[in-house]
């Protein structure tokens, strides 16, 4: 396994306690990072560190179980009850852009604006334009596994992990 020194310190058994209870912790949890400590204490000495911002001490809780919301009317329903129904991913989204807000990051106003800007667009604006969003995938897609798949018997196959790893290494490298 290894390790990054500027995660948790070096250390690595939150990777283990996270795959063994998915969603029971916070990505920046003191419970999951500093595990086998008293949390309390942990939060004391990262906030003497001066670094305390970066976790949360809030304890890990069972996931809420999802529900499959099949019907035209209810999707609508939820996707128009901003109120209720939050985006799931808004959290994430705002760590991983420095807090940029955009179209798909919240459920502000200003994001329903840009959305709805995005929308008409592809919808109105340009004829045909999901058609030609569609058939951009599609091309992107088959040419992809063309380059990449390779046959196993009567099957063709692409290997999606080594293709992630290959794809983060060369992220990396640049």
């Amino acid at each position: 396994m290894e390790h990054d020194p500027d995660v948790a310190h070096g250390g690595g058994m939150y990777k283990l306690l996270m795959k063994a209870f998915p969603g029971w912790f916070e990505f920046n949890s003191v419970y999951a990072l500093y595990p086998l400590t008293v949390p309390k204490h942990t939060v004391k000495l990262l906030t003497e560190q001066g670094i305390i911002s970066q976790f949360t001490s809030n304890p890990p809780k069972k996931p809420v179980p999802e529900l499959a919301f099949c019907s035209k009317a209810n999707v609508q329903r939820i996707l128009g009850d901003q109120k209720t129904f939050k985006v799931v991913w808004g959290a994430a989204i705002s760590r991983l852009s420095g807090g940029v807000d955009y179209m798909l990051s919240a459920d502000k106003p200003a994001n329903t604006v840009q959305r709805n800007a995005v929308i008409k667009a592809l919808y109105t604006d340009v004829p045909k334009g999901m058609d030609e969003v569609w058939d951009f995938y599609v091309r992107f897609t088959e040419k992809l596994l063309a380059e990449r798949s390779y046959q196993l018997g009567d099957f063709y196959q692409v290997d999606a992990v080594r293709e992630y790893h290959l794809n983060v290494s060369k992220a990396n490298i640049v």
